[in-house]
């Protein structure tokens, strides 16, 4: 401290609360100001999470660091806010804030001069009393649980949660017991030492033998919905030897389900010997609000625009019942990406959605993994503020260890800066977590491409194309495989087209196929068709570009790229490593192209 002045300091401490991400978050703020006052005042030493949470978190005095994770998300977001200011900065920055990792006290630097070497991290505290406090709450809710003998548990366990089968009468209830699976999965996921497969994965293996799952545990179940009370069966299998090793029935008022999650994450924990101290505090939310949030999750995930335009209706109904229950929120900003995705409005519309749903929710709870990784597509995407998205991608993926989506988006954002093993490395968490996803392998494959590894994204795709044939993506990125490879995917195209006839994307790669088979006539007739769909849906730039590029017109093409990015376009942000984009490059205007969209200096 002797070598910065407390004036000095004091006036960095406000220049960083001025700026628009502390102005927006008063706890953020709150939090920062309470370290620096503390260093100010001499104090080095770290503070307890117990103190933090009663004094800058107004938890109780009931606060249980172990269950509660505030202060340790908050710190989290504080050193990457905290990183993002100095990465810019400002010119009359004197002294830079740092947040040591395992650390809660600000160490404060010179900057413009050698700074002195931090302090030393302060010795981890013992961990016996979080073990002992995890063995008298196993203890105070084991006569709750039905347990046989048990098997010994692996030194690295991993767990499939089969789809819980709908028990009502009314198949109506079938959304009930889709995002109870989904909760359920979401709450086993947060539990350190447990590999829990995705929610894709679990479709998947529905009616699979257990053996045939490549997991150590598996949790089947069902779930009875009648009026407003609800029975949830649970039960938990070893799959080599098929024995149940942990049963129990919950009976709850339908207002109660959503806190049943973190109940039966505490007693698999209990039966696997985990640590509990991960598992977070359970979700609340207005009982009406919560059962249109299940319903809107279920067509989200139905994968088309109309069922997204019903998850739409259902989420907006939450949220107007309970406005403080983030993650329907979350959710309803990922029913206007799939909308974009399936052309049913633009990306621009969907991204400006996406922000304001993805901050409300994070201003609400900022531990949510998937709101930071969809924040972080805006700011690429939108924006094209490669460091901030980067930034929120990588909060998103540490928030989410066994996040998919969290991984997976992170990944094709590191391959479309050209960060090929970076991305790959993500890639392959995520495909460790659902090793069969169609959409995943899609992407692997994408990034194989990127990387000019043709050979191995074709044999990838048409593994995919084997077990998922309405999986449009495989033909799109398929056909631009071959064109690398010299083969000639118009008969493939065609067969699609056959039953997707307004396709735009495989549309314009037909055109170009044809263009360069010296067909522009027929070309041409594709450009027109192009054009008569762009006047009644969205025809993304890249689409129409394609056949320009076929027709050697490459003014007209980066003509449309530049509308691509201009309508904010997903496929805008791969320009730099698509080889689809090879012949173009040499163009100034599409160096000047890259510029603009800040992937190029």
């Amino acid at each position: 401290m002797e070598r910065s002045s407390s004036e000095q300091i004091e006036a960095q401490l406000a220049r960083i609360l001025a700026t628009d991400v502390f102005r927006r978050s008063s706890s953020l703020s709150r939090f920062l100001k309470y370290l620096v006052d503390r260093a100010i005042a001499g104090h080095t030493e770290g503070v307890k999470e117990f103190q933090l949470g009663v004094e800058v978190f107004d938890r109780g005095e009931d606060f249980d660091p172990r269950m509660d994770t505030i202060v340790r998300v908050q710190a989290r977001n504080l050193r990457a806010r905290l990183e993002e200011y100095y990465s810019g900065g400002s010119p009359d920055d004197t002294v830079r804030f740092v947040l040591p990792k395992g650390a809660y006290a600000v160490q404060v630097e010179p900057l413009h001069a050698e700074t002195a070497p931090p302090a030393p991290a302060p010795k981890r505290l013992a961990l016996w009393p979080v073990a002992m406090a995890v063995v008298v709450a196993i203890a105070a809710i084991g006569s709750l649980w039905i347990f046989r003998r048990q098997p010994a548990v692996p030194a690295n366990p991993s767990l499939l949660v089969a789809p819980l089968t709908n028990l009502s009468s009314d198949p109506d209830n079938e959304y009930f017991a889709g995002g109870l699976t989904e909760e359920l999965i979401d709450a086993l996921s947060h539990l350190p030492g447990l590999r829990v497969l995705a929610r894709s994965a679990s479709l998947r293996f529905k009616d699979a033998n257990l053996r045939d799952t490549g997991v150590t545990h598996v949790i089947e179940g069902g779930v009875r919905k009648t009026g407003g009370k609800v029975r949830i069966s649970i039960r938990l299998i070893e799959t080599r030897k098929g024995e149940t090793i942990w049963s129990h029935e919950y009976d709850r008022d339908v207002q109660d389900a959503i806190a049943t999650e973190q109940e039966i994450a505490r007693a698999v924990a209990a039966a696997l010997k985990l640590q509990l101290a991960s598992t977070r505090p359970p979700k609340v939310a207005d009982p009406d609000a919560y059962e249109n949030y299940l319903k809107g999750l279920y067509y989200w995930h139905q994968t088309d625009a109309a069922s997204a335009a019903k998850g739409i209706a259902y989420l907006e109904r939450s949220i107007s019942i309970d406005p403080s229950f983030a993650p329907a929120y979350v959710a309803l900003a990922g029913c206007y990406g799939s909308q974009a995705i399936f052309s049913a409005i633009s990306f621009a519309d969907a991204y400006a959605k996406t922000r304001e749903l993805a901050l409300k929710a994070l201003q609400i709870d900022d531990s949510i993994a998937d709101a930071h990784t969809l924040l972080a597509g805006t700011y690429a995407w939108n924006d094209w503020n490669w460091n901030r998205a980067e930034l929120e991608y990588r909060g998103g993926a540490q928030l989410g260890p066994q996040n998919v989506i969290a991984h997976q988006y992170y990944a094709s954002f590191l391959g479309s800066l050209g960060r090929q093993k970076e991305a790959e490395a993500q890639m392959q968490i995520a495909l460790a977590l659902d090793p069969l996803d169609s959409l995943l392998l899609w992407g692997e494959a994408q990034l194989m491409y990127w990387r000019a590894d043709y050979r191995a994204a074709e044999a990838l795709l048409s593994k995919i194309q084997a077990q998922d044939p309405a999986f449009g993506l495989t033909i799109r990125l398929l056909a631009e495989v071959d064109w690398a490879l010299g083969k000639d995917p118009e008969q493939a195209l065609r067969g699609w087209l056959r039953t997707h006839p307004s396709d735009p994307i495989p549309l314009g790669q037909l055109g170009f196929t044809l263009a360069k088979s010296g067909r522009a006539a027929e070309a041409r007739q594709i450009l027109a068709q192009l054009r008569e769909i762009e006047r009644r849906s969205v025809v993304p730039g890249h689409a129409i570009a394609f056949v320009y590029q076929g027709l050697g017109e490459n003014d007209h093409a980066i003509d449309e790229l530049w509308k691509a990015c201009e309508n904010r376009t997903l496929r805008a942000s791969w320009l730099k490593v698509d080889p689809a984009y090879r012949p173009l490059r040499s163009s100034p205007r599409f160096a000047e192209l890259l510029r603009h969209i800040h992937l190029e200096p």
